[in-house]
């Protein structure tokens, strides 16, 4: 099982069309398959023959840069020309896939995410024919990446429920020594 990595993509385009056929693939899960298309058959056991690993997981890590398609992928239309989709992807953001299909679709994204368990956000701005990746730290991070993702506001929570849990281990530690010298 993965650990799942939140994203946050803003979607600008000219072309209307182009873009309800992204709503629609987003919709139904389909995102990553929409911009950058697997190959026919490229669930087929046969391909397989090379690799400890199946070609599919193989082609979606080069491809999308992620395990599977998005998953629980809501659509926030603003405008004709531009939506904002939040979604999980598998493992990392999926930015090899929103590279492609920019310069495929002609699209630009504005893309945030945010790992927890890896300790991952970011932000990418990706054109038809240019991007740019900027990581973040966690201890650190942006104004806008906090903002969205409520960054703080998790740390703080983590950090309580980590002393918690110290506190009972520290309490069991000592019912476990008080019963051993009975």
């Amino acid at each position: 099982m993965p650990n799942w990595c939140d994203n946050v993509v803003n979607v600008q385009t000219t072309n209307v069309q182009k873009l309800s056929d992204l709503v629609e693939a987003a919709s139904e899960g389909r995102l990553l398959s929409f911009l950058v298309p697997p190959p026919n058959n490229y669930d087929d056991p046969s391909n397989d023959s090379n690799s400890a690993l199946p070609f599919w997981y193989m082609w979606n890590a080069k491809n999308w840069g992620t395990k599977w398609d998005v998953d629980h992928c809501e659509v926030h239309e603003q405008s004709p020309t531009e939506v904002i989709l939040n979604f999980y992807s598998a493992w990392g953001p999926p930015v090899k896939a929103f590279i492609k299909g920019a310069s495929t679709h002609d699209f630009s994204f504005r893309m945030h995410w945010f790992d927890p368990v890896m300790e991952m956000l970011g932000t990418a701005e990706i054109e038809p024919d240019y991007y740019s990746i900027q990581d973040e730290s966690m201890d650190f991070p942006t104004a806008e990446l906090n903002k969205i993702f409520g960054i703080t506001e998790f740390l703080e929570e983590e950090e309580h429920a980590w002393k918690n849990h110290l506190e009972r281990r520290r309490k069991k530690r000592y019912e476990v020594a008080r019963h051993n010298k009975r």
